[in-house]
């Protein structure tokens, strides 16, 4: 009950006793009450007007004070029901707005869908993009919206598609800042994008007439000097991204890689043993540290053992098939450096020339600050 009705209350029950006070008094002064001498001098001064004005002016009383007790009551009855009515009204415009609100985002997340199912066909990257596009107008501000549009530019790999994904995923970042997936994509959308353009500038310089091998290298350094800013600026995203729990294998497997294009190649060791540490059951991440540990240490086979090297490229070599055949190739490739012939044999029957031929001179040979001697 409100401060105000308690008042009210309080008031109606003083001006009731005092009005039955006054009737009671009437009564008695006028001689109404059974047993009063008539011949009372009170009596006898009233007249016979007096006693019907104040008698119809005590009811009148009386009955105002009912009226308008009856009627505060129904005020009051009334606003409480109307906020009632209010409540009641905002709590289902609450629930609508609910239920609209997952109802847009069931939409948003069947267009989703629909986009990764098209992404994942050979080919489906252009008509993903085109239910992306065709889902911002109305989904624009859901960050998922944008990855996953970046991730499919940044897959697709044509002519504008890489800076698409940037855009993409700095929008995304925009609406979530803390999205690991958004600062992960940008930092290898930021990544391949200079690698496309080194590729565009090799290509350039490699059809130029007359320029040697060393010319050429020397070229490929001095634009590797201009790109390594915009490679540590990629690999900070995804270092952003680590720090907000992204999936460290792979995000180490990318600063690894970032590590390596700028000659850094202890520096992208480590990142490769953290990237096995955080999944030592992920084929590619034992496999890539063991092999770049063995380019760092081509000097030094002997200390593959006690490093468990070999141990895990024997691990590796039972997860997947690729991954298999290469980690027989390399035990093969390191067995055969260190004299071991038995246990070089047994790993070369394990895989094949064209495997063998396929991982060490095509995968390493071209551009690569150290690669594997076959001799």
């Amino acid at each position: 009950m409100s401060d105000v009705s308690k008042i009210f209350r309080y008031i109606f029950y003083a001006a009731f006793v005092f009005f039955i006070f006054r009737l009671v008094e009437s009564v008695h002064i006028y001689g109404l009450i059974p047993g009063k001498d008539a011949s009372d001098p009170a009596v006898g001064v009233a007249s016979s007007f007096s006693i019907y004005r104040d008698f119809v002016t005590l009811i009148t009383g009386l009955l105002t004070l009912i009226i308008g007790a009856i009627g505060a009551g129904a005020y009051f009855s009334y606003q409480k029901i109307n906020k009632i009515v209010e409540d009641t009204t905002k709590n289902i415009n609450v629930e609508a707005a609910k239920i609209d609100g997952q109802r847009k985002t069931l939409e948003m997340f069947l267009k989703i869908e629909e986009g990764r199912n098209i992404s994942d066909q050979d080919g489906g990257y252009s008509a993903a993009i085109a239910v992306y596009n065709d889902a911002e107008s109305q989904y624009k501000n859901h960050e998922i919206l944008y990855i996953l549009r970046g991730e499919a530019y940044y897959y697709r790999n044509t002519t504008g598609d890489i800076s698409n994904a940037i855009c993409d995923f700095k929008r995304a970042i925009e609406l979530k800042s803390n999205s690991a997936r958004a600062w992960f994509g940008l930092g290898r959308a930021e990544y391949r994008s200079i690698q496309n353009k080194q590729k565009c500038i090799n290509d350039e310089a490699r059809s130029i007439k007359g320029m040697l091998p060393s010319d050429l290298v020397i070229f490929r350094k001095c634009v590797l000097s201009d790109d390594k800013v915009s490679i540590l600026k990629a690999m900070e995203s995804v270092e952003r991204a680590i720090s907000f729990q992204c999936a460290e294998a792979p995000a180490r497997l990318e600063l690894g890689n970032m590590q390596r294009s700028i000659g850094d190649d202890y520096g992208a060791l480590k990142q490769y043993k953290l990237a096995y540490k955080s999944n030592e059951k992920h084929a590619a991440c034992g496999f890539t540290y063991a092999l770049h540990w063995l380019i760092v240490n081509r000097d030094c086979f002997d200390k593959a053992e006690e490093e468990g090297v070999v141990n895990i490229l024997k691990t590796s070599s039972g997860y997947d098939v690729f991954n298999s055949k290469a980690a027989y190739a390399l035990l093969w490739y390191y067995y055969g450096k260190i004299g071991k012939d038995e246990e070089s044999d047994a790993a070369w029957q394990r895989t094949d020339q064209m495997v063998i031929d396929e991982l060490f001179t095509s995968r390493y040979a071209e551009g690569s600050s150290c690669s594997l001697s076959m001799e």
